[in-house]
């Protein structure tokens, strides 16, 4: 097992630059050294720009705003320009364990799998940012239940995610034209279709992130609730679009019509009922819209208050 992997950090960031300073100090403060920290700057308007010309030790790279997906894809592909083994890719607000590194070198054993640290909340170390599936299907909310070994996950989001250049010149970029929300799930789909890779969270790898905040809907007594994320409408637009072509890009079509698509209409009508329930009805028109662009594979930035 190669433990001096090369390993360059991928940064995106929007406007937070009290966050970004946060992220960088932690990186940092790492165990095992980085070849380098790479920042992509998706238009930042509040001193970022000025900032980053000031540090010595980091390449950033400045972008119109192309959301976490654009962001990631310019990252993954200037990473490719550097000489490097791994990627460790994450937003803005994610701050590592000077450990965090280090657990990840130590366990990521074969180039064509997907390795990622485990995100907790600062405030409630025990608890996970947000609930994640093993490869069975159970539920992981909490540390305890991750255990000690690297554990098989169905996705990993793109935050402190880890994967080799291999592997990425092998599978290619994240899709820029989700914007935001799903590049992470699309991502780790393809892995498995064009590479038959695996995906693992360390637990002894830790991060500490802003926990998901979640609205459960009890539609029956004794019967587990109904998780939905909150988000505002704008960003639900993307999550319902993206994870629709995700669906039917990578699903059987008997899955995607008869399991995956009434899913996510279900899903958009809890959405409309529990999370933008004051909303004008214009916005379930756009979710809709969100299903069918999906559908149609029109993806892309959006002006969501003119749809």
């Amino acid at each position: 097992m190669k433990k001096n992997k090369k390993v360059i950090a991928v940064v995106v960031t929007y406007n937070r630059l009290e966050l970004l300073k946060q992220c960088i100090e932690a990186l940092r403060k790492q165990s095992h050294p980085l070849e380098g920290i790479l920042v992509v700057n998706n238009g930042s308007t509040d001193g970022t720009s000025e900032w980053l010309a000031e540090q010595k030790d980091i390449y950033a790279v400045h972008q119109e705003n192309l959301g976490g997906a654009g962001g990631f894809y310019t990252g993954f592909a200037e990473a490719l320009k550097q000489n490097v083994d791994w990627v460790w890719a994450m937003d803005d607000d994610c701050i590592a364990h000077p450990e965090a590194l280090q657990a990840l070198v130590q366990q990521a054993d074969d180039p064509n799998n997907i390795y990622c640290s485990v995100a907790v909340d600062a405030q409630k170390p025990e608890q996970l940012c947000w609930i994640t599936k093993d490869i069975d299907g159970r539920k992981i909310k909490d540390v305890k239940q991750l255990g000690e070994q690297p554990i098989e996950v169905s996705g990993v989001p793109f935050l402190a995610i880890f994967l080799s250049t291999v592997l990425i010149k092998r599978i290619g970029f994240p899709i820029k034209e989700f914007f935001i929300w799903g590049d992470d799930t699309e991502y780790c789909w393809r892995s498995r279709k064009k590479a038959n890779s695996r995906v693992f969270y360390i637990p002894q790898s830790r991060v500490y992130h802003p926990p998901t905040e979640y609205v459960p809907i009890h539609l029956l007594p004794f019967i587990p609730p109904i998780l939905l994320v909150k988000a505002a409408p704008w960003k639900l637009y993307y999550s319902f679009r993206n994870n629709t072509f995700t669906n039917r890009l990578y699903s059987p079509p008997f899955k995607y019509y008869f399991f995956y698509l009434p899913k996510t209409i279900a899903k958009l009508w809890l959405s409309r009922k529990h999370i933008f329930k004051d909303a004008s009805k214009q916005h379930l028109k756009k979710m809709f819209k969100a299903i069918y662009a999906g559908h149609r594979g029109k993806l892309g930035k959006v002006d969501y208050e003119r749809l």
